[in-house]
């Protein structure tokens, strides 16, 4: 089943969505990456596999261009957030100490982006700096 959902993920990546801006169309791709990822949840209960495709979503669908954060469309940043930060929760909530250290170098590279880059925005500057 997490395959399953990994194989969807593709599939929503390569999508086309519309919008004026990249941004805008990202923010669409990911809500339907994030609605995936629920339903997965949803029926498997396995955090760990939650963890996993969240940070698939990151990784992957995220092209981490710099450039795209910290424009006027907000939707983005906000979206990328709203994920790393139920990533962080699913992380240091749910899962035991030893997750942690599997998943920490990756969540605080994106949060150090996040700052960097989308700091004006208020659900970004909610976040932590680190985990």
């Amino acid at each position: 089943m997490f395959e399953e959902t990994k194989e969807d993920l593709d599939l929503i990546f390569g999508k086309d969505y519309k919008g004026y801006a990249e941004q805008v169309r990202l923010a669409k791709m990911l809500n339907a990456c994030v609605k995936r990822v629920n339903e997965f949840t949803k029926v498997s209960k396995n955090k760990v596999y939650e963890a996993d495709l969240l940070l698939y979503i990151v990784e992957v669908a995220i092209p981490f261009d710099e450039e795209l954060f910290g424009t006027c469309f907000t939707q983005f940043d906000t979206k990328v957030a709203v994920i790393v930060k139920r990533l962080i929760n699913v992380v240091t909530k749910k899962l035991g100490e030893d997750y942690k250290v599997d998943y920490e170098k990756p969540i605080n590279h994106y949060l150090d982006i996040l700052h960097r880059r989308a700091w004006h925005n208020n659900t970004v500057h909610k976040l932590p700096k680190a985990i």
